[in-house]
C-alpha cells in the first residue's frame, strides 16, 4: 500500500491508536526529543552513519480527532518504511498487535493450490481452532478431562478479545491475536498462552497407554482435555506429513518466560495416542482436583475422577422450551428444552427442574418462542439429561 492509497483511506489510519505508535518507537530506538503541548511530538533516530548531525526525525500527531491526522501519520510510516526496508502494512500490522501476542498456525495440505484451500479444510480449521483456545482457556480457570456446558464469565471475555489476523502465502496459516491487558503482570491472557505451548509440547510425548490415574491428573493439569486433543485431531485431518506448526510472536512491550518454547510442530505419528487420550479423558469427570498449600498445587488424598453419571455444574445452558410440566405431587416444573451442552456436538434434549415462579417465566417463554437461560448442576439418570438445582434463571 502505496502513501498516496493509505491517505485517501483516512479512517484506515484512525483505527491506529497513537499510543502505540510512541509504544513503537521507543522499542526501535527512537528518542523523543520534544512535546507540542498536547496535540503532537518529535522523535529523533540517529543514523548509523558516524556523523552526529545525520538523523531521521519524525512528527507525530497525538490526537486522531486533528484535521490533518492522516496526512501527518502517512508521512510517519512513510519514513518507517525507509529507515527499516519493510512495507507500510508489515509496519502497521506490527503496530497494532504491539501489545497483543500471536499464535501462528500452520497448517500443510497436499493439494494447497494458489493459497487457497478447500472450504470444508477452511471451516473445520477454524471451528477447531476455536475449539482449541476454548479448552485451553478453560483449563486456567479450572483443569478438567473434559469440558462441557457453559463457560466461565473469565474464558468468555477472553475468548471475545481473541481475533483473526490476515493470512500469508504459502502453506495456509491462521493467526490468532490475543491481546494483553496488563504487560506487568502475568495476567490470564499470558497464562492462557504458556499453557498452549506448554500443552502442545507434552502433545508430542504422550505415552503408549495412559491407565494410572496419577498420569490422567499430571496430563490434565498441563492443560490437556479430551476437547483439547479433539481440536488438534480436526485439524489434523487431511493434512500432509508435514503436519501442523505453532509459533508464537510475543507481545513487543513484554517477554514471556524463556522456558516457553515459541516454535512447536505437531508429529502426525503422536496422533493415535492422541485419539486414545481423547477417549480416555473424556470417560472421566472430576470431582475434587486441587486445592492450594504453601502457595503451590497440591494433589489431594481424595479421588479425583468418577465417571461420567457424576454431578456436573453448568455455568450456563440455554434453549427454547419443547415441553412443560407441572408436578402437583412435589410441586415442581419440568421443562424440557433443546440445547447443546458442548462445543461442536449435536442438540439434544434436557429437563430443567423448576420452582413455580421460574416455571411460570418459562411458560412465558414457550408461547414468547423466547430463548431461556440458566444455570445448575447436570446429572444423567435413566438416560436423561437433568439439570436440578437451579442458581440463576431468566428469559432472554
Amino acid at each position: 500500500m502505496t502513501r498516496q492509497e493509505i491517505i485517501r483511506n483516512p479512517n484506515f489510519l484512525k483505527d491506529i491508536n497513537p499510543k502505540y505508535f510512541s509504544s513503537y518507537l521507543n522499542l526501535k530506538g527512537w528518542n523523543e526529543e520534544k512535546r507540542i503541548a498536547d496535540r503532537a511530538s518529535i522523535w529523533i533516530l540517529p543514523s548509523k552513519q558516524d556523523n552526529e548531525d545525520n538523523y531521521y526525525e519524525i512528527l507525530l500527531p497525538l490526537q486522531s480527532s486533528l484535521q490533518d491526522y492522516a496526512i501527518r501519520i502517512s508521512e510517519v510510516l512513510h519514513t518507517l518504511s525507509i529507515v527499516e526496508n519493510r512495507s507500510v502494512i508489515e509496519i502497521i500490522n506490527e503496530i497494532n498487535n504491539i501489545d497483543a501476542d500471536i499464535i501462528i498456525i500452520r497448517v500443510e495440505y497436499p493439494d494447497i493450490t494458489d493459497n487457497t484451500i478447500h472450504l470444508d479444510d477452511g471451516i473445520r480449521l477454524f471451528d477447531s481452532t476455536k475449539q482449541l483456545m476454548y479448552s485451553i482457556s478453560s483449563s486456567v480457570v479450572n483443569p478438567r478431562p473434559f469440558f462441557q456446558g457453559g463457560r466461565s464469565k473469565k474464558v468468555t471475555d477472553y475468548m471475545e478479545k481473541l481475533r483473526i489476523g490476515q493470512t500469508e502465502p504459502g502453506s495456509y496459516i491462521i493467526k490468532i491475536i490475543s491481546p494483553v491487558s496488563d504487560p506487568l503482570s502475568d495476567n490470564f491472557e499470558r497464562q492462557v498462552i504458556k499453557k498452549l505451548f506448554n500443552a502442545l509440547e507434552i502433545t508430542n510425548n504422550f505415552p503408549e497407554n495412559i491407565e494410572e490415574e496419577e498420569q490422567l491428573v499430571e496430563i490434565v493439569d498441563t492443560g490437556i482435555s479430551s476437547n483439547f486433543c479433539d481440536a488438534i485431531l480436526k485439524m489434523s485431518q487431511g493434512v500432509s506429513k508435514e503436519g501442523i506448526e505453532f509459533n508464537l510472536s510475543r507481545s513487543k512491550n513484554t517477554e514471556l518466560p524463556s522456558n516457553v518454547r515459541s516454535q512447536i510442530k505437531i508429529n502426525v505419528d503422536a496422533l493415535p495416542r492422541l485419539k486414545q487420550a481423547k477417549e480416555k479423558l473424556k470417560s472421566k469427570r472430576v470431582v475434587t482436583y486441587f486445592h492450594k498449600r504453601d502457595k503451590r498445587r497440591t494433589k489431594k488424598s481424595s479421588p479425583i475422577f468418577q465417571e461420567p453419571s457424576e454431578i456436573e455444574s453448568l455455568d450456563k445452558v440455554e434453549g427454547k422450551v419443547i415441553k412443560l410440566e407441572w408436578g402437583e405431587e412435589d410441586k415442581k416444573g419440568r421443562v424440557t428444552i433443546i440445547t447443546s451442552i458442548q462445543e461442536n456436538t449435536q442438540e439434544s434434549e434436557i429437563v430443567i427442574e423448576l420452582n413455580r415462579a421460574d416455571y411460570k417465566k418459562a411458560f412465558e417463554a414457550n408461547l414468547k418462542q423466547s430463548l431461556i437461560i440458566c444455570s445448575g448442576n447436570l446429572i444423567e439418570e435413566k438416560n436423561q439429561l437433568i439439570i436440578r438445582d437451579v442458581r440463576t434463571f431468566a428469559i432472554e
